[in-house]
This record gives structure tokens, C-alpha cells and sequence, in this order.
């Protein structure tokens, strides 16, 4: 019954996600993890080039999580296809789009370049149909 859809095409499971993420972040329909979710340092000698790297990922945020519509279709079995199964969503339906924000940090220090790169990178769906 989690995903059965309203009139609207809305699904049920909006409103267990809401709840979750409102658990989760104390914010309505956002999930947050702040700080570092990957972090790694590199030593690079390759041709010549030397240099330290340092990547990391952080502060991922998932907004509007409660945005799931109708149609949607997780682990069906395709006829006649054994070893494949069938998933399909809607992403981003209602008055809000599902929206994904991070933090990226790339610095590279070396013999001739130092570079120190701190994004953050967003990605707002609205009305997106995806099948897997």
C-alpha cells in the first residue's frame, strides 16, 4: 500500500519518507549528513608529475524527499527475462522539485601548480521519469 498513488499521483510512501527525514534532520522533507561522507589523500608520482591530492565529499543535503509519484514499479520481474527485473519512478512531482546538494573539495599541491577547489554542486529534479 506504500505505493499506491492518490488522485494527484501522489504515493503513500511521501508521507513515511517525511516523517523520516524530519526525524533525521529536524527539517520537513530534508535529509542532511553533515561532514565529510569520502575524504582521501593521494601521493601521485606518475610521468613526472608529483603532487599531493586531497578529495573529499561532504554536507549532503536531500530536499523535498517526499516528491515520489505514480507511476513506480521496484523489483518486478520482467516476462521472459529470468535474471532482469523492472523498476521505474516518477521523481520530482508535486509543487516541489527533488533537490540533491554537496560539498566537493579537490586540492592538488605540486612542484609547479597549487589548485584548491571547494564546490558545492546542486541537482534539482522536477517531473523526472526514470526507468532502471
Amino acid at each position: 500500500q506504500l505505493l499506491s498513488a492518490d488522485e494527484e499521483g501522489e504515493l503513500a510512501i511521501n508521507n513515511l519518507l517525511a516523517s523520516f527525514a524530519e526525524r533525521q534532520s529536524n527539517e520537513d522533507g530534508d535529509i542532511f549528513f553533515p561532514g565529510h561522507l569520502f575524504k582521501q589523500d593521494l601521493d601521485i608520482a606518475l610521468n613526472g608529475l608529483n603532487a599531493e591530492i586531497e578529495l573529499g565529499i561532504s554536507d549532503l543535503r536531500v530536499s523535498n524527499i517526499g516528491s515520489i509519484g505514480a507511476p513506480i514499479k521496484l523489483l518486478q520481474p520482467v516476462k521472459g527475462e529470468s535474471s532482469l527485473l523492472d523498476n521505474a519512478a516518477s521523481i520530482g512531482v508535486g509543487s516541489n522539485a527533488l533537490r540533491t546538494e554537496l560539498r566537493f573539495l579537490m586540492k592538488a599541491k605540486g612542484d609547479d601548480v597549487e589548485v584548491h577547489n571547494d564546490l558545492v554542486l546542486g541537482l534539482s529534479l522536477e517531473n523526472v521519469g526514470m526507468a532502471i
